[in-house]
């Protein structure tokens, strides 16, 4: 990872965050997207990555469910003629609402952020350079869960997304995925879930390092390994 840049989508919290310190210690100039984190939380993230090690560290902020605003980061990103050897698609929003419940804005909100950000980021990244991209999509893409139907919706779409790239972009670009089970739990839906932990073969609940530790498993993989979807849920997507 020594010098290359990396773009974390969603990278000044959870998974994304998780990430960013993993590859600042291998020396990576980490480019760390946020929107909604305050501002003095996300430079104290950057000085803990410099600290850690990485060479530069860029804070770029942009709601990516705003086209404008998503293309204006990558416009500020070209025009510092950067490039971006690796992309981390790690934002990402939940909503758990029954079917009947779920509005027109919500199937809006979780397909924009989910999909549609990411599809986007990986073409203007691609653009400028990148070679390597990693989705966070989620084992409930391949499940039927009671008040998930939008959230499931989109990240299928968005492991559709990770394949459909994989065979379009090759040889040049490679696109996988890791797929999180339980790793974090919203909170007030501690009791919703409790029944899903005590059903994972691993005996605990994830953590945002099992995953980062995969994107970095899939980041040091062989050339010939893409369009490949790798679950990291303890055993549960077996049950």
């Amino acid at each position: 990872m020594d010098g290359k840049h990396v773009l974390i989508t969603g990278g000044a919290h959870g998974i994304g965050l998780a990430v960013a310190r993993r590859l600042a210690a291998r020396k990576a100039r980490i480019i760390l997207h946020h929107h909604k984190t305050p501002m003095a939380v996300t430079k104290e993230r950057a000085v803990e990555l410099l600290r850690s090690g990485a060479p530069t560290v860029r804070l770029e902020r942009a709601d990516l469910t705003d086209p404008a605003e998503l293309e204006s980061m990558f416009d500020r990103i070209a025009g510092d003629r950067h490039v971006i050897d690796i992309l981390v698609n790690s934002a990402g929003i939940l909503v758990r609402k029954p079917l009947v419940d779920t509005e027109h804005a919500d199937w809006q909100q979780l397909f924009a952020l989910n999909a549609i950000a990411p599809a986007r980021c990986i073409r203007r990244a691609v653009i400028l350079g990148c070679r390597h991209v990693v989705n966070v999509a989620d084992i409930a893409a391949d499940k039927a869960w009671k008040k998930h139907a939008a959230y499931i919706a989109s990240k299928a779409a968005l492991v559709a997304l990770t394949r459909a790239a994989a065979v379009e972009l090759a040889p040049q670009v490679r696109v996988n995925a890791v797929s999180p089970g339980l790793i974090t739990v919203p909170h007030g839906m501690e009791d919703i879930y409790k029944g899903v932990e005590a059903r994972i073969p691993a005996g605990r609940r994830g953590s945002v390092e099992d995953v980062a530790r995969a994107i970095e498993m899939l980041l040091d993989s062989p050339a010939y390994v893409t369009g490949q979807i790798v679950a990291v849920d303890g055993g549960l997507s077996l049950r």
